[in-house]
């Protein structure tokens, strides 16, 4: 998955900087997901998935995000699914040939660089129980 092209193809822009306090951050006015540039390449890469789901699904919610603790944990908790989910798809179709009831969640967090927190814990094996679902 080439997660750059995705997001230039949605014509948002990615400039890599040195950010101080965070990470990334998308801002919706100018459609410009800032990294900061002194990330590992995984690291990027999780960065790049979770705010493209921002730019995809909260464009409009930057009031809702800003003003509220509520939202915003809201918002970075779907945000954080969607880098989940988006990293399970390659996992399991890439590198776990085996049976689909053996899935490792700690094996997978640390080939996709996650950390190993029990709410990471519970994100992936939800984000897992939801695919194979079909939720």
């Amino acid at each position: 998955m080439d997660i750059k092209k995705k997001i230039r193809d949605q014509n948002i822009n990615i400039i890599y900087s040195d950010l101080f306090e965070c990470v990334g951050f998308f801002d919706p006015e100018s459609k410009t997901i800032f990294i900061n540039q002194n990330l590992m390449d995984q690291e990027t890469e999780n960065i790049l998935l979770h705010e493209f789901y921002h730019a995809m699904n909260h464009s409009d919610m930057y009031y809702y995000y800003n003003t509220t603790h509520s939202g915003r944990s809201q918002l970075e908790c779907e945000a954080n699914r969607g880098m989940v989910r988006s990293k399970l798809s390659i996992y399991i179709d890439e590198y776990d040939n085996d049976d689909i009831s053996l899935f490792d969640w700690l094996k997978f967090a640390i080939w996709a660089r996650f950390d190993t927190t029990s709410t990471m814990e519970w994100l992936i094996k939800d984000e897992f129980t939801r695919m194979i679902e079909g939720v």
